[in-house]
């Protein structure tokens, strides 16, 4: 009886640390996941600076982040807003930007930034720093108060 007893606690014993292991196993998987920065697409068109990224997480989180960070930093001002289309429109001042969270999946988001770069009264563009420009900055934003690192890469 005491023999049976103890192959019973053994298998407990046995299942219980399995089941630990796999539990740990999942949890520096995912820790490896967040550590992973995302790669934000930037570059120039037609439209202005362009920065695009794939955010892990849902489109409704991206955007309410987004309507949160802007609202905190009183240098930026939301001109227009659609919440249906999480849409935004921001300016700091001297540049205009719109931002626009579409779903790629449940839990994945593309965030596309335009941002126009204002123009002299000789049709050039006003000459801004790349850590500036401000697609770049409202993508550093957002990042930062997902809790998510962002590196850029050049188009």
């Amino acid at each position: 009886m005491r023999e049976l007893r103890s192959k019973e606690n053994f298998r407990i014993t046995v299942r219980s640390l399995s089941f630990l292991m796999s539990m740990l196993a999942v949890i520096f998987m995912l820790a490896c996941i967040a550590a992973v920065p995302l790669v934000v697409k930037y570059a120039k068109s037609d439209k202005g600076y362009v920065s695009t990224v794939e955010v892990p997480a849902p489109a409704d989180k991206v955007y309410q982040t987004a309507i949160r960070e802007t609202e905190a930093r009183p240098h930026l001002k939301i001109l227009k807003r659609d919440d249906a289309e999480r849409f935004i429109e921001i300016t700091d001042g001297v540049q205009k930007a719109s931002a626009k969270a579409t779903p790629i999946s449940p839990e994945k988001t593309e965030l596309v930034v335009v941002a126009q770069v204002p123009k002299t009264e000789e049709g050039k563009e006003v000459e801004r720093e790349r850590e500036v420009e401000l697609s770049l900055r409202i993508v550093n934003v957002l990042c930062d108060g997902l809790g998510v690192k962002c590196n850029v890469v050049e188009k």
